[in-house]
This record gives structure tokens, sequence and C-alpha cells, in this order.
């Protein structure tokens, strides 16, 4: 902050002066402080950039740069221009105005940590910093009003492409039915937020947000996902407590044909939530580790999925924000989904853009690019089969609730509880079976009952017999003192008679 001084000819007056014509002039000073807006002017002018961002995006001569700068193809871009121009918040705005502000946006959702800064990216894009801040708000605000649109649920389509990638892979029945994988990730914040920071530290000793997305292996595509959940949050913990998935498993899932969702190890297990075996007992069992070896062939595209996300827009490895208020998380909140909806929309050009670009490079017939990129056109004609699809589940979902309330009446919660976790052991068990069937394998060092407490038959064994030798002891323990206690009162009833 500067400090104010009097003007030379007012500071040099002396005590001979008139008292009356200082006090006056004083005052005019005062007034033309008051009544000027800029006390300290410029003292010069900034470099001011000609180009502007919108400028340097040629998608016809420079396909490759234009990705560069938005971080997806050009028709990807277009896409989420139309849907955006149709939205209450940019319906009456020009076209190419919004056009500018997109990309703007796009642009710094693709720069992590300093690069992300608000002048970086005035800079970079050659307009104001007021401006940065401006569009992000409200173009981040307008692309997670999308998510309603843009991040859903599989359709019919995707479910049987899903379930074709995974029976490529590993051909066991029982196995395709799992079509999709859920993991967390941490969105790491670069500053200490300013409220509840220990809430934002996690168990890697960083500030952060949990995300949990549930994901297709074949197209790595969002299909659901939880935001707002702090770091220090457990994986399980905001999954069970966001998902819409865990609420009402009937409606996305065809639970009566054994649908399911594969899981880490830290999510527990379910009926229609599978997970691998513990892995320190899975390092000691050859049996538990294959299963789990392989399931890892599909939960990895959970993986996959999130760094080709964080890949794509590296504010989400990097994230720049003070989280000062309650507005402040939401506005951080509405940025993460903002860049799954971009990703979502860029991912189904990805392909398209590059088959095309490959086929142009090798000089096939215009016909042929044709007939190829519309086999990668979802068919308008599943949009019914989907709907009758989803007004099925939710009606088995119905009659599944209304059951299961019943079979609670009657055996209470805790049988429920012991009841679902046998359930998902079972479902586990059936998939560990199916997939020794079809590899020709025995089960060489565990039994039924030892994959049910997740060991070997040894270590079952061992358990089993430490566990009868401290019952034998407490056995015997319980008996001494009761031998004890009759003695002590023998004694007590002849003192008493003599």
């Amino acid at each position: 902050m500067g400090y104010l001084s009097l003007p030379a000819d007012l500071a040099d007056r002396t005590d001979e002066d008139d008292a009356i014509s200082f006090t006056d002039d004083l005052i005019d000073w005062l007034i033309d402080m008051q009544s000027t807006r800029v006390l300290f002017p410029s003292r010069g002018n900034k470099p001011i950039r000609l180009e502007r961002l919108i400028d340097l995006l040629d998608p016809v001569n420079d396909p490759r740069g234009y990705r560069r700068l938005v971080r997806m193809a050009p028709g990807a871009f277009d896409e989420l221009l139309t849907l955006l121009h149709g939205t209450e918040e940019f319906y009456d705005t020009s076209r190419d105005v919004l056009a500018e502000m997109l990309s703007v946006v796009l642009y710094r959702f693709g720069h992590s940590g300093n690069g992300a800064s608000v002048a970086e990216i005035a800079r970079g894009a050659g307009i104001s910093e007021g401006s940065v801040i401006s569009w992000s708000k409200r173009v981040g605000s307008a692309l997670a009003g999308l998510r309603h649109v843009v991040l859903t649920w599989a359709t019919e389509g995707e479910k049987a492409a899903a379930k074709q990638w995974i029976e490529d892979r590993i051909p066991v029945p029982s196995w395709i039915a799992g079509f999709c994988a859920v993991d967390g990730t941490h969105i790491k914040l670069t500053n200490k937020p300013g409220i509840n920071a220990k809430d934002y530290f996690n168990y890697k000793r960083f500030y952060s947000f949990n995300v949990q997305l549930v994901v297709l292996p074949h197209s790595l595509r969002i299909i659901e996902y939880v935001v707002g959940y702090k770091g220090s949050a457990q994986d399980s913990r905001a999954w069970a407590g966001g998902s819409a998935l865990l609420r009402e498993p009937g409606k996305y899932l065809e639970l009566d044909n054994g649908e399911f969702i594969w899981a880490d190890g830290g999510y527990g297990l379910s009926p229609f939530v599978v997970g691998p075996y513990s892995h320190k007992k899975a390092e000691l069992s050859v049996d538990l580790r294959m299963f789990n070896w392989n399931m890892s062939r599909i939960w990895v595209r959970v993986e996959h999925a999130i760094s080709c996300w964080k890949a794509r827009f590296q504010r989400m490895k990097e994230f720049t924000i003070q989280l000062n208020t309650d507005e402040h998380e939401e506005a951080a909140c509405e940025t993460i989904i903002a860049t799954m909806v971009a990703h979502t929309i860029a991912q189904k050009y990805d392909a398209r853009w590059d088959m095309q670009e490959f086929l142009s490079e090798a000089q096939a017939p215009t016909e042929a690019i044709a007939e190829i990129l519309r086999e990668l056109e979802v068919d308008p004609e599943q949009r019914e089969e989907n709907a009758q699809a989803w007004q099925r589940r939710a009606e088995a979902e119905a009659r599944r609730k209304e059951a299961t309330r019943e079979l609670e009446r009657r055996l209470g919660t805790s049988a429920m509880q012991t009841r679902r976790k046998a359930d998902a052991r079972d479902k586990r068990e059936d998939l560990h079976q199916d997939l020794f069937l079809h590899l020709k394998r025995s089960f060489c060092d565990t039994t039924f009952d030892s994959r049910m407490k997740e060991c070997r038959a040894t270590d079952l064994q061992m358990s089993q017999a430490d566990g009868q030798h401290r019952s034998a002891s407490q056995s015997r323990s319980q008996r001494s003192r009761s031998v004890a206690s009759r003695a002590s009162s023998s004694r007590g009833g002849r003192r008493g008679r003599a």
C-alpha cells in the first residue's frame, strides 16, 4: 500500500503564510484526492498480446495444434459448443463469443499447478484476468449442468460391447456379467484449504478431494461418479454415501441375470460388488493369487480411465484453488464434474478423429472412410431399447426392495447383514470355481472353507487347532474355578456347623 504526502507547494509553506489561505488550499487538495479514482497512475502501458487463443485454433491446417490447445478434437469441441449454446446460461450468447469462452476454459483445464493460475491463462489466451475468472465460473457451471445428459449409465449396446470385451479376454460366462468397475482417485489441492483443512488431508499426506468413478472397461467411459467427499474419507465410505447405484442397484444392474461390479479390496463385498481376496493372504496362496490376477485384468481399466481423464485435463492432477468458504468448495466440485463432462464428450471423437486422420494419410477412398466412421456411430434405434431396459430394471428393483424389507422384518437387521456377507462370499466363490473350470486347473492350497476365510487350507487348520486348544484351556480353567468354588463353599459350611 502506498503512502500519501502533501503537494510541494503546501508542504513548503512557512508559519508566516496566511493560515486561512493554507487551510483553503488543503481542503481543495483533499477534495481532489477523494474525487480521483486512480491515485497512482500507471507507470507505463503493459504489453498487450495481439493474438488471442481463439485465433490460434486451426482445425484444418493444424489439427494437432488445435487438440493440444483445447485438449480435444474439433468435432468434440463443436458438439460441446452446441450443447452449451442450448443451455439457459448461454442460449442468447453469440456462438462465436461462446466459442472463445469455451476455448479459454478448456485451455485452463489442460494446465496444472501454477500453469493454471489466472495470470498465466490470461497471458496465454490473450485476454484479461477478469475474463478468465468470469468465463471459468460461467462455462464451468454450465458444463457441470450437462452431467445428466452426458454422464449417463451404460446403454444396452455399451453393456453388450463391454461384456464382449471381457469375453475376449476371460471367456467365463459368469465373469462376463461384471461389465463395469469402480475405483477412487484423489484430486490433489495445491493450497491448504482455509476451512476444515484436516478433513482434506488424506492418507497419502496431501490435501485432496476423494472422487469415485464407475467405468466401462472397453471404452473407459465414466457412467457413474461421486464428487464432494474430502480426502480423509475412505473409498468405501465415499461411494456408499453418494452412489445412487448402491441405493437402488436393481435400476442399474440386471440382478436376476447375475450382473455385478468389480471393485478394489477396500470396498467390501456384496451380492453385486465383487472384490479381490486380501492381498496379504493372496501372496501366500497360489489359488487366491490366480483369482486376483485375472480379476485385475478387468479392474485395472478403471485406473486407465482415471489416467486418461487426468492426462487430458491436467488441472485434475494439481488443482489450484482457494477453499475458504462453502461456496468455494461447491465451485471446486462443479469444476471437477465439468472436466468429466468435457472428457466424456471428447472420448466419443478420439477414435473417430484418429481413425479419420490415419485413413486420410493412407489415401483411403472417401466412401471407405465414411463407411468406417458410420460404424463408430451409436445406433439411434437403441434409444427405445435402452428406455425399455431401464423401465424393466426399475420395476424389478421395486419388487426386490419390497422382498428385502419383508425378509428383514422376519429375520432382523443383524441376520440380514450376516446373510448379505454370506451371499457376497458365495458370489465370489462361484466366480472362482468357474474361472478354474475354464482354466482346467485344480485348487492346490485352498478348500471351500478356507476360501470363505480368505486363507490357505493349512492356515485354516492351524487356526482351528488353535481355537480348539483355546477352548479346551478355557474349559479346564472354568472346571478348575468351579471345583475351587465348591471346595471353598464346602469348607465354609463345615466351619459353620462346627
